[in-house]
This record gives structure tokens, sequence and C-alpha cells, in this order.
């Protein structure tokens, strides 16, 4: 007999590389994981930050399942169904093959939500603020890139953000991430990951046309 919230389950369980992949990209923090139906998207979130968004009988239940599994070698995964008010949290291996499954759903509750994402229009810019080092890194190792996001990087002053369209930023965040996947070299990869993460984290708090609230 099928439970209530195995469909949550089945969803991120089609997409279980894609969670891991993103995991990797921040595995220094121990992060829980955030699969969001409506918005298509794998969200990565320390445990304290997370844990807090959640009632205070669902914080204890992430508590034990974060313990066992870092014990077990496991991410623990979160599935929000946003329109249903759904929220299930299972955990799955670190590595490739599925494992067994210890699916815990917790009770969604008022608090079992995080900030709510900025609208801005398709052609507005928001901004980011990245070092001289960091905008180097781009210049250096993301190939292809197109005159104005070059032409931004070379001008802007240091002490000023970057300041692209949510399109702009989704693509560069792209571009980065295949760079950090294919880089040889630990520390090229490390920094290409570390500024992918603070792009991911600029898309997580804004939202456009077409995109969920």
């Amino acid at each position: 007999m099928k439970g209530k919230n195995d469909d949550l389950v089945e969803a991120a369980l089609e997409i279980q590389e894609d969670i891991r992949r993103a995991y990797r990209l921040h595995e220094e923090h121990r992060p829980v994981m955030l699969l969001h139906i409506q918005e298509h998207r794998i969200y990565a979130y320390s445990y304290v930050d997370y844990k807090a968004t959640l009632s205070e009988r669902s914080q204890g239940m992430l508590e034990k399942q974060y313990q066992e599994a870092q014990k077990q070698n496991k991410i623990v995964v979160f599935v929000r169904d946003e329109d249903r008010r759904r929220l299930a949290s299972f955990s799955i291996d670190y590595a490739g093959d599925e494992g067994t499954l210890r699916v815990t759903v917790l009770p969604r509750t008022r608090k079992n939500t995080v900030p709510a994402r900025k609208y801005v229009t398709p052609d507005e810019k928001v901004g980011l603020n990245l070092t001289v080092a960091e905008r180097k890194a781009l210049l250096k190792n993301v190939d292809f890139l197109d005159d104005d996001y070059e032409k931004a990087l070379r001008e802007t002053p240091a002490d000023q953000a970057l300041e692209f369209t949510l399109g702009d930023w989704d693509y560069l965040g792209g571009e980065l991430q295949a760079e950090a996947e294919a880089a040889d070299d630990p520390k090229r990869k490390k920094r290409l990951n570390g500024i992918f993460a603070r792009i991911e984290k600029l898309l997580a708090a804004y939202y456009t046309d077409g995109e969920p609230e």
C-alpha cells in the first residue's frame, strides 16, 4: 500500500544523481538538500539554518535523521510540494546505488518555509559582489564569455556589485558549473564551485515571470 507522500520520494529518486551532484558542490558543509516540486529546483541548506525553519517536533526528527545519515554516509533529502502543503524527507546513499531508504514524513507547519523569493522583471538586473580574484577566475576559466559579461567583469569597479538579469546569471552559472565539473585541478574545481554556489544562492533569492514565487 502506497503512503500519501510516496510520490514525493519517487520524484526525488528520479533525479537522485542530480541531487548527489548538487550535494557534492557543498559537501564540506554537510548540507540538507531540498527538492522543490513546483520550482523544479534543488537547494542546499546548512543543517542549522534549515532546522531553524521547522517546528520543534520536526526539529527533533531531523536531528535524529541527520545524525544517522552522517554516521552512514548518507544525504538527507527534503521534498516540498507547496501546492498541496506537503513536506517529506528521507535519506539516500552518498554513493551511486540507491541503497535502503529510510523514509520519515515530517508534519507540515507554518514554520516549514524558507524566506520568500523577491520578484524582479525579466529585464531587471540584480547585483552580486565578486572579488577581484573571483572575477579573474571567471575570465580565465570560462570559455566563450559573451562581450557583455567580459566588459562587466573587467570594467565594474571592485567595490561595486556585478549586475545581470536572472537569465544572465543562470546562464553564467551553468557555464561555470560545466567548467567546474570538467576541471582536473582540485584547487581550480574548488574555486569555481565556490563562485557557482554564490550564483545559485543569488538565484534562489529571486524569481521572475514564468517562475513560481
